[in-house]
């Protein structure tokens, strides 16, 4: 599933964790990073979408971040809660099995708490919810942008996606959303660096052939970037065969590495202590859709700004489901 992803530049120490936890402010689809394993049986399958011209299928991803921070006179913790209604809509389906698809935002919604700061929510449903003078406005202006964004690409058999389109209206209202500064990775949002995004955040690439319980295959390393520098996201993928309660759908994990890459010259740096992450990814074979991903990840990491030192924990659970 492709989705977008930009995250804010972070320009005071209060407001670190929400810049710097992987991108996780604005995330959509994060479960295909995620990973876990169950048994299957031995039955070798071949894994592929299958569309039909004008279905329409609907998403719904719902994500909770824990941030802890701890410096050297305060600890400071804030949870986050993004629900995305999202749809598919196929336009045509070649002979060979590509499908042209166009893909919307249909809803975003948000609950941050982070003391000593009022709880903040955001419904893209209300037009009142825009936080104006609250520490969230930017926030909020880049969720109002997202809601309604629509692109289109083709995706093979296989799941992999090409030949990325956004509409005119989709780009200005993220141009015009996202935070301008020097230095910030955000600061030129490019139609090339949105369409590098979507690709890296897309459903796995199912190999051509058939597949056995413990078969495992890669993607090339996925490169993300944020306020510290580049993520390296490298995913290794293992078939796990049917789910034992209902041998239609055939489980996939996924084994995530996260790496950091320190950009040239920037007033923060950050050292990557500890990552783990752990999920499923659930594909219909019949129907030849994904139909849920869950998963957990955990990473600690080390900040460091100007003589100060912050130690920060992110913990997310990230759970997606297809609208019956």
């Amino acid at each position: 599933m492709p989705s977008i992803v930009i995250s804010r530049r972070c320009t005071r120490l209060a407001g670190c964790g929400e810049s710097v936890s992987f991108l996780s402010t604005v995330v959509f689809l994060t479960a295909w990073l995620l990973s876990g394993w169950t048994a299957g049986s031995a039955r070798a399958q071949v894994l592929r979408w299958k569309f039909q011209p004008g279905e329409v299928l609907r998403y719904s991803m719902e994500q909770k971040i824990s941030i802890t921070a701890r410096g050297t006179d305060r600890e400071t913790k804030q949870t986050r809660s993004q629900v995305v209604e999202m749809s598919w809509k196929v336009k045509s389906v070649a002979a060979d099995g590509q499908a042209q698809i166009t893909q919307r935002i249909d809803r975003v919604r948000l609950r941050v708490e982070a003391p000593p700061f009022m709880p903040f929510e955001f419904d893209s449903n209300n037009p009142k919810a825009d936080a104006q003078g609250s520490p969230f406005e930017a926030e909020a202006q880049m969720l109002r942008a997202m809601a309604g964004a629509e692109f289109s690409f083709r995706i093979k058999p296989t799941g992999a996606i090409e030949d990325i389109q956004f509409s005119e209206q989709t780009l200005k209202a993220v141009r015009e959303a996202t935070p301008r500064g020097a230095g910030a990775p955000e600061a030129d949002v490019s139609e090339k660096l949105l369409k590098d995004m979507l690709v890296q955040s897309s459903p796995p690439d199912f190999p051509a052939g058939p597949l056995e319980p413990g078969k495992t295959w890669s993607d090339k390393p996925a490169r993300m970037p944020s306020p510290l520098g580049t993520m390296v996201i490298d995913k290794t993928f293992t078939f796990q065969g049917p789910d034992p309660k209902n041998p239609r759908l055939m489980l996939v994990g996924v084994d995530t590495k996260v790496a950091l890459e320190p950009a040239a010259g920037a007033a923060l740096t950050a050292e990557l202590r500890k990552q783990e992450g752990k999920g499923t990814l659930t594909f219909d074979a019949e129907a030849g859709h994904i139909v849920s991903t869950r998963g957990s990840q955990k990473t600690e990491m080390t900040i460091a700004v100007m003589d100060q030192r912050i130690d920060q924990v992110v913990e997310t659970t990230t759970t997606m489901t297809l609208a019956p």
